[in-house]
């Protein structure tokens, strides 16, 4: 899946599973921080690894919006 800022999912249900697709597939495992209908937040669990996430349903009340991605 594609993480890049600014790329819009169709809801949160959506967006949970490409985190989890997109952790498997850059082999690393993810701390979730935050986690509610309305927003998504993770870190890398490696405490060395800088990698972060931030996902927020839009004004829609439905698409979900990648906010911030910092690299691992």
């Amino acid at each position: 899946p594609c993480m890049d800022i600014g790329t819009v999912y169709p809801n949160m249900k959506e967006f949970r599973l490409a985190m989890k697709q997109f952790a498997i597939n850059e082999e690393f495992e993810l701390n979730l921080v935050k986690t509610d209908k309305k927003r998504y937040i993770a870190d890398c669990a490696n405490v060395d690894c800088p990698w972060h996430i931030n996902g927020r349903t839009q004004p829609d009340g439905t698409t979900v919006s990648l906010l911030t991605r910092l690299e691992r």
